[in-house]
């Protein structure tokens, strides 16, 4: 019975071969790819646990011995290594051989497992997608969306889920660690694209004791004498409060800058300042809404990916769906 390892060699040697006549012809120097060259590699390495002859080696993958022999002699060349020790017609690991050989099964390994779940990336209804969003959406809009999804899609998983600011998941859309990122406000990046999913609008969230507490509004060129406290730069809340504050003609005078918006809500409520934020489904308790006026401040939510790399299907899908759920993205 022929082993995977064994059919996988054959293919090898055949490449070899072929690579050997193109470069004979003047073609191709190496025709076996980066991927084949590593696998076969290992499986080629990984014949000497199988059998030290090479006769019979020969015969057990269904190829000549001196086809096997010029497989060998390639993958030397290939590599500037001698792998193998040839005496007497037995195949012993060399030193060098046998340091390869464990430094390649690892990566094989990982090569194969990569080639096993990125098979569903061309199936919509099957498959991985990693998704990227502010931190300020993951208690609320992020698990509800991902449960209406899985009960639709349950064949779609979820690898990676990234929370960060707009500047983290933009750098993470580029660097593919992300497939998509809920992201506000939308990003102006030529690599970027993005699609508007709902206008929120934003309040001020005061101390229940604060005298703003007693108004049922608020505009920004009043809130010059408050202290503040915000999320850091990179936030897109942070972008928005710092531009409100430049168009009343004030600087903010921030006491505390943060990455979670949890840990704003609750030091409001102690007291430590005033802040810009979204509104929340369980309001914080201790803590007032205020809505902004004149004029009312918002943030455009927007699903965003990067036009320079390929979106998988199940990640299609989901970017489908999220679109779908545009001015419903909030409770």
């Amino acid at each position: 019975m022929v082993t995977e390892r064994e059919h996988r060699f054959s293919e090898f040697v055949e490449l070899v071969d072929g690579a050997q006549g193109d470069a004979r012809g003047g073609g191709l120097v190496h025709g076996v790819d980066l991927h084949t060259r590593i696998v076969q590699g290992e499986d080629l390495l990984g014949l000497q646990t199988m059998c030290e002859d090479v006769s019979r080696a020969a015969e057990l993958l269904g190829v000549g011995q001196p086809t096997l022999s010029r497989a060998i002699s390639q993958l030397e060349a290939d590599l500037g290594l001698t792998l193998f020790s040839h005496r007497a017609r037995r195949l012993t690991l060399t030193p060098a051989g046998r340091e390869l050989a464990t430094m390649l099964e690892p990566v094989v390994r990982h090569i194969d497992r990569a080639v096993v779940e990125l098979g569903g990336s061309v199936d919509p209804r099957h498959g991985h997608v990693r998704f990227g969003f502010l931190r300020s959406m993951g208690d609320e809009v992020v698990p509800t969306m991902i449960s209406a999804f899985g009960a639709r899609e349950p064949e779609i998983a979820f690898t990676v889920l990234k929370e960060g600011s707009n500047a983290d998941l933009v750098a993470a859309l580029r660097a593919a660690e992300i497939d998509l990122a809920l992201l506000a406000p939308a990003p102006q990046e030529p690599d970027i694209t993005s699609e508007l999913l709902e206008t929120q609008r934003l309040h001020l969230e005061v101390p229940a004791d604060h005298p703003l507490a007693a108004f049922g509004s608020a505009r920004f060129e009043d809130l010059a004498g408050w202290t503040f406290v915000a999320l850091t730069y990179g936030y897109g809340l942070r972008q928005i409060l710092d531009a409100m504050c430049e168009t009343a003609g004030f600087h903010p005078k921030i006491v505390f800058q943060g990455n979670d918006i949890r840990t704003l809500r609750a030091l409001v409520a102690s007291g430590a300042g005033i802040a810009l934020l979204p509104p929340a489904a369980h309001p914080q308790p201790g803590t007032t809404a205020v809505p902004v006026i004149d004029p009312v401040v918002t943030r455009e939510v927007c699903l965003a990916w990067s036009s320079t790399s390929h979106l998988s299907a199940p990640a299609e899908t989901f970017r489908d769906f999220m679109i779908a759920q545009r001015g419903h993205v909030f409770p």
